[in-house]
C-alpha cells in the first residue's frame, strides 16, 4: 500500500467497460510528512475520495482486482481508505 494525496480526477467517455461506474483519480504518492515522492498515478476510486483527500492506496494489481471483485478488470491500483490523521514522529522531527 501505498500513501497518496488525490490531485484530480480523469474522464473517459472511450474505455473498458469494466471502468463503466467507477471514478479514476489522479494520485500523488507522498510521505507521512505530506512531501510528494514519486510520480502521479491514476487510481479508481472505491471509498468516495475527494480533491486533497489523503488516501491509501493498494498498488499492485491482483490485489486491487480482489477489491473490486473483478479479476478481468484491467487495473493497477485502487484507492481502498481515505485517511483521518497521520502520527509518525521520525517524519515529524518529535
Amino acid at each position: 500500500m501505498i500513501l497518496a494525496v488525490v490531485e484530480g480526477n480523469l474522464v473517459s467517455t472511450v474505455k473498458d467497460e469494466s471502468y463503466n461506474g467507477r471514478r479514476l483519480m489522479i494520485v500523488q504518492p507522498i510521505n507521512p510528512d505530506g512531501t510528494a515522492t514519486g510520480s502521479p498515478s491514476i487510481a479508481v476510486d472505491s471509498v468516495g475520495s475527494g480533491i486533497g483527500d489523503i488516501v491509501l492506496c493498494v498498488n499492485e494489481g491482483g490485489s486491487a482486482q480482489m477489491m473490486l471483485d473483478n479479476k478481468n478488470i484491467p487495473l493497477q491500483m485502487v484507492i481502498a481508505g481515505v485517511v483521518d490523521g497521520i502520527s509518525c514522529p521520525s517524519f515529524s522531527g518529535q
